[in-house]
């Protein structure tokens, strides 16, 4: 399978999952989606085995490592100073309140789940 093929078939893979989300969710059927997706991601696997280009090198990782990284500062930070505000502003009401506490507990589970899979990656070079 050429570069080109692969990139039709991830698109038409795409395509045909949001289609059969989209329509599930509208019927209020929500395990269909689930299959759905895990159907997807195995056929996007099992089209990229098949590639015999090269489909990505090192500073492509180098890059998404680098993107990915300023992604989870960014949010740490907006989310931070949303769930600070949401603190002050949500006295007695207890939806910004629960929505505060919410963001605020987000963002320390992705910090800590940033932290352990960064030493997990480092343990295994």
């Amino acid at each position: 399978m050429t570069k080109k093929q692969y990139l039709i078939c991830r698109l038409i893979v795409s395509f045909l999952t949001a289609m059969f989300v989209a329509i599930s969710m509208v019927k209020n059927n929500y395990i269909v989606p689930l299959l759905v997706i895990v159907a997807g991601m195995s056929l996007l696997y099992s089209c990229r085995k098949k590639v015999q280009d090269v489909l990505a090198d090192e500073r492509d990782y180098q890059v998404a490592g680098k993107s990915a990284r300023y992604v989870l500062y960014f949010y740490s930070f907006i989310g931070a100073i949303t769930s600070m505000i949401l603190f002050v502003v949500a006295k007695d009401n207890t939806v910004l309140m629960l929505l505060a506490n919410f963001l605020a507990y987000s963002i320390c589970l992705l910090m800590i789940v940033n932290s352990m899979i960064f030493k997990w990656l480092n343990s295994r070079k």
